[in-house]
């Protein structure tokens, strides 16, 4: 059989991100909420329309409140082909603009039928190398710990477990690299399960064809697969995802103390920081 499949490449074609901000909350203390909106193939709806959604509902839940801190919610585009929508953002901030954002928080996939629970912290392990290639200053390590023990803190009250993950590959390490401390949650692809994380999770080994091992990015990151549309979504993991996102949200909303972990002058160095005694949780 021949199959020709006409198509048009346009490598310079301009892509966006979507920005929209809380009308309440001071100006000089945002508190970035992002997600990506694109994907490499097929529809996108788990990676990474999940997310982008999970994102859309907090937006929307959270606009008749009147948050201390600015909520700037980003719909990256670009995340799939090299971060390029965050990377563009933060790189054409002014330092003043810069210096305002406070901290990220970044939902990238949060829907996977076969997932993980990933809880994003830059000391934590790559997501698939399983090594750790990043290492940041206290001021941007300790601060991430603040929304990543929130996150933890949620999981628990609703026994689930959780494992870290470097925030490597996502559109938080973008913030990450120019010192503004992030964290996010992230359900894997529905590809890879090791042993480990069946025995933390549920689920199977392997990819959604039961292959072990396999690193072939299931449904998602493949050329040649088309099958991540709507019913690669769980729902009832989208819904504790979100809700778990959500917490974060609505902490760091309200959080006077953790602007103080970072080096930007607005800020007033004499607060402390929120979750100092915080300890470093692991995969239970």
């Amino acid at each position: 059989m021949n199959l020709s499949v006409p198509a048009i490449v346009k490598p310079n074609t301009p892509d966006y991100n979507v920005i929209a901000e809380s009308k309440g909350g001071d100006k000089n203390h945002v508190v970035v909420v992002d997600a990506h909106l694109d994907a490499i193939y097929g529809a996108g709806m788990l990676d990474n329309a999940s997310g982008s959604a999970t994102i859309l509902d907090v937006a929307q839940q959270m606009k008749n409140v009147n948050p201390l801190n600015k909520l700037r919610f980003i719909w990256f585009g670009g995340e799939e082909i090299g971060l390029l929508g965050s990377a563009y953002y933060v790189d054409n901030l002014t330092s003043t603009e810069l210096s305002h954002i406070g901290y990220d928080l970044d939902a990238d996939v949060t829907a996977t039928p076969n997932y993980t629970i990933g809880v994003l912290d830059p000391a934590g392990p790559d997501l698939f190398t399983g090594t750790v290639s990043n290492t940041f200053p206290n001021r941007v390590y300790k601060a991430s710990t603040v929304a990543r023990d929130q996150a933890i803190a949620y999981f628990d009250s609703i026994g689930k477990n959780h494992e870290l993950f470097s925030p490597e590959g996502t559109d938080a390490i973008s913030f990450n690299n120019v010192g503004i401390p992030a964290s996010g949650l992230l359900t894997g692809q529905d590809c890879c399960k090791n042993q480990h994380e069946v025995d933390l999770f549920g689920g199977y080994l392997g990819n959604f064809e039961g292959n072990v091992p396999s690193f072939d990015g299931g449904c998602v990151d493949n050329p040649f697969r088309w099958c991540d549309n709507l019913a690669n979504n769980d729902p009832t993991v989208l819904t504790f995802m979100s809700k778990a996102f959500a917490t974060m949200v609505v902490q760091m909303a309200f959080d006077t103390k953790v602007m103080s972990a970072s080096n930007n002058t607005v800020y007033s160095k004499k607060l402390p920081i929120a979750g100092e005694t915080s300890r470093r949780f692991a995969a239970k």
